[in-house]
């Protein structure tokens, strides 16, 4: 029973890779999936991956410090993303396996309770040759407007678009104007393109799911605060249970 318990709350540590819609970049996410905390984490490479194919230490991933120093607490949800490359770089003609390996593996080590755990991911990129991830019908019409931002821009235009959503029967339910500067454009592209994005569409797309995770996290947050306040309400302060799960080990 105690085994049970333990092995429904403790933590767990997930590597795998994705995709976004629209996307040909490809990912690597280290998350805690598990209930509790993730003490003294540590993250290594068993060899090197150089961020978008680039070379010198500062794309290596295998030296970022998520890799190279440990992570004292890692709680649950927890998420660590880092770009990989575009696909053209991993799969085309001139794709060098040697900064960009199709194949490699991370090993995660970390401490819960008394024990200490280590395991290894290997991380397959090859399914990823000739995929691409769901469509999506918003995007096409995002997409449609980066295109036209791009012309309004070069013709030196104050850029005003909109983006008309339809319902399934192709009625009108939702139409927004957006209006940027010239400056505001450029930014925005470099600002993509700096983080290896085709478009101004993935750097908006980026930023909204970080938000969302953000508003995500804080709601979990509240309601976790929410229901302590109840239970001392209701209990008062509750005694550590951390001797009492000792103690029962030691029976």
């Amino acid at each position: 029973m105690q085994e049970q318990s333990e092995a429904i709350n403790r933590p767990y540590i997930a590597v795998s890779t994705f995709l976004v819609p629209r996307s040909v970049m490809i990912y690597l996410k280290i998350e805690n999936i598990g209930k509790t905390a993730a003490h003294d984490l540590r993250l290594t490479l068993d060899r090197d991956f150089y961020k978008f194919g680039r070379s010198g230490t500062e794309n290596n991933l295998a030296k970022f410090s998520a890799f190279t120093q440990p992570i004292k607490t890692f709680p649950p949800g927890a998420q660590l993303v880092f770009p990989l490359a575009q696909a053209f770089v991993v799969f085309g003609e001139e794709a060098n396996s040697e900064a960009t390996p199709r194949v490699f593996n991370i090993n995660t080590t970390y401490s819960y309770l008394h024990r200490t755990v280590t395991d290894t991911t290997t991380i397959d990129l090859n399914p990823y040759l000739k995929s691409q991830p769901d469509p999506d019908p918003v995007l096409d019409k995002l997409d449609a407007m980066v295109k036209s931002l791009d012309t309004m821009a070069r013709a030196g235009q104050d850029m005003s678009v909109s983006l008309r959503n339809e319902t399934a029967n192709g009625e009108h339910d939702m139409s927004q104007t957006l209006t940027i500067s010239d400056a505001l454009y450029v930014r925005l592209e470099a600002s993509a393109q700096m983080r290896g994005m085709t478009s101004i569409e993935q750097l908006l797309e980026e930023w909204q799911a970080r938000e969302d995770e953000l508003l995500r996290r804080q709601d979990v947050v509240r309601r976790i605060d929410s229901l302590r306040e109840r239970l001392f309400a209701t209990y008062g302060e509750l005694p550590d249970s951390v001797a009492f799960i000792r103690e029962d080990r030691e029976r």
